[in-house]
């Protein structure tokens, strides 16, 4: 019975893995094609009645290019969290296909390593593992162009306290950042002035740029911009001081990195030598190392030192990345 269900969970995942290889390699690209056809016949119809269609396309929310799973994915929650977790990497990936490069891969390996009769537990671990593995690529593109903009946010600071003392009004200097900056925060300040020029009031406007920026910097950016437009002030003496306090922020966030550099290398070396050693333990002495997983209680001190690892993980994180 119990191999009966496992030829038939083998052909279950073995089915998902030809219909996705199916799908990814002949039903899409005729449906890119397909969409193609119709954004250049949209494109065109818009060009003619002047309306800038590219525009309006880039701020529709996509989950998915099949219109079906958008529609599922849409009723599901959080799924709108992930999506801006997404677009703030800059990657050009729906959350469609990230959830599928996530649940087959990992599906595969639960099935791979069943059949090499691991136990469920340490099979679920190194399934999730590798489940986890689009989220961690997507959260490192996403870190980099976090780092990116903080860096050259306070020359956009500078430039606009500028071309406000220059005479030009505020949403120029928006506008002039937009032209001349490099991305990721030229592409951020273009949205910035694209919604309050077609009509958002520039509060809402700068809280949607904390929304897909959420950094220290942008937050009080936005705030001492609010707070100036009720309350009045000099405008580039505010974007001076704004400047000032995150180029001074930057330089201690550099001078923490340095100093911490050989926690964050012991950290490394700490997570990687038990499940190193590990490995090397399984390939010289096997049947000595397979007790972790025969016995039942070497197998709980197997989770349990899994578990602290984890813990330890977050723990030396957070002594070495403290908060400036």
């Amino acid at each position: 019975m119990a191999s009966l269900a496992l030829t038939i969970l083998v052909f279950v995942v073995a089915l998902g893995f030809f219909l996705s290889i199916l799908y990814f390699l002949i039903v899409r690209p005729l449906e890119q094609k397909q969409t193609l056809a119709r954004f250049e016949n949209l494109q065109k119809a818009s060009e003619s009645h002047g309306i800038d269609f590219q525009t309006k396309i880039l701020h529709e929310d996509v989950l998915s290019n099949n219109p079906k799973i958008h529609r599922l994915l849409r009723k599901i929650p959080r799924m709108l969290e992930l999506h801006l977790f997404v677009k703030q990497s800059a990657l050009k990936i729906s959350v469609g296909s990230m959830l599928a490069y996530s649940i087959f891969p990992a599906l595969g390996v639960l099935v791979l390593l069943f059949l090499f009769d691991v136990t469920f537990f340490l099979s679920f671990i190194i399934a999730v593992g590798c489940g986890a593995i689009p989220f961690m690529v997507v959260g490192v593109y996403r870190r980099k162009r976090f780092d990116k903009f903080e860096e050259l946010f306070p020359d956009a600071m500078d430039f606009l306290a500028r071309s406000v003392r220059a005479g030009h009004a505020f949403t120029s200097g928006l506008e002039m950042i937009a032209q001349e900056m490099d991305e990721p925060l030229a592409g951020e300040f273009r949205r910035v002035f694209e919604q309050q020029n077609l009509g958002m009031p520039i509060k809402e406007a700068l809280q949607n740029l904390v929304v897909r920026m959420p950094l220290p910097d942008v937050q009080i950016f936005t705030t001492a911009l609010i707070i100036q437009r009720e309350t009045g002030g000099n405008l580039a003496e505010i974007l001076d001081n704004l400047s000032l306090v995150m180029r001074e922020r930057f330089k201690m966030t550099r001078y923490i990195r340095t100093v911490t550099a050989q926690g964050r290398l012991s950290r490394t070396i700490l997570m990687a030598l038990p499940p190193g050693l590990l490995a090397y333990m399984y390939m010289v002495n096997r049947p000595y190392t397979q007790l972790l997983f025969t016995n039942p209680s070497l197998r709980i001190a197997l989770y349990v030192a899994i578990i602290l690892q984890v813990i330890g993980f977050f723990w030396i994180k957070k002594i070495i990345q403290p908060k400036v």
